[in-house]
């Protein structure tokens, strides 16, 4: 199903048209690809003397402008880095910033059928900003089409799209109001939830200790998987836990 099909309740555009500075990269490249941000300014620290760089990083740098240039992107060179520095926050900004505006995050009351295979992953109350780029880095690597991040967890910044080296500008990421609502509908269309937990005080062991274990079931093979990840500390709240298979 497309995500036109979806039930969903947009939020505000209004804060979503403020603008951010996005540094590094791979973040500002992908976005660029990606293409769901309207991009206004580019600041390029030009090198001096003979500067040792990777292949594949002078080659996105080229990217970087060529793209830049075709979309009318205004494009400021500079030696001194002190515009840089300010606008990533003293960060590491590898001689790029880009002035762009916020992404535009989807609120999801529901999902749509799972296709076969499908691997989706749902946050719930992950505040650091480099875990969740983290996890983002991971989720696209392993192949998951969808991220849903509930209202306790940090928000999609230029932080996490560095910490995930721009993973979060290509991922399909949605928001939810309320997890514990979401998960029995995702049941109902046919999602297997599993949520990623140490068993709770005065619960016994979980009955599979890994998701290769439960998939070992051969009626779980023919449907998607909505795996749940929680805080470090004190993991999926009871509530949440509820509502996984």
């Amino acid at each position: 199903a497309s995500t036109e099909s979806w039930k969903r309740v947009d939020r505000e555009e209004g804060f979503y048209k403020l603008n951010e500075y996005l540094f590094g990269v791979y973040p500002i490249l992908l976005a660029l690809r990606a293409g769901k941000r309207t991009f206004k300014t580019l600041w390029v620290q030009q090198r001096r003397g003979r500067v040792t760089v990777e292949k594949k990083d002078d080659e996105a740098r080229q990217e970087i402008e060529r793209r830049s240039k075709e979309l009318g992107i205004q494009l400021f060179s500079c030696y001194k880095r002190d515009v840089l520095d300010e606008h990533s926050g003293g960060r590491p900004h590898q001689g790029l910033v880009l002035k762009c505006t916020k992404p535009f995050i989807k609120t999801v009351e529901e999902l749509p059928r799972p296709a076969k295979g499908a691997l989706w992953l749902a946050l719930e109350g992950v505040t650091d900003p480099m875990n969740l780029g983290s996890l983002l880095r991971s989720a696209t690597f392993f192949g998951v089409e969808g991220v849903i991040c509930e209202r306790g967890c940090t928000r999609y910044s230029p932080v996490v799209a560095k910490a995930s080296a721009g993973a979060g500008e290509i991922m399909e990421m949605f928001h939810t109001n309320d997890l514990e609502r979401l998960l029995p509908r995702a049941r109902r269309q046919g999602w297997l939830v599993v949520g990623a937990a140490l068993p709770a005080e005065g619960e016994g062991e979980p009955a599979f200790s890994s998701l290769e274990d439960w998939l070992q079931t051969p009626d779980q093979l023919d449907t998607g998987v909505l795996l749940i990840l929680g805080p470090e500390g004190p993991g999926l709240r009871p509530e949440v836990r509820r509502g996984c298979d």
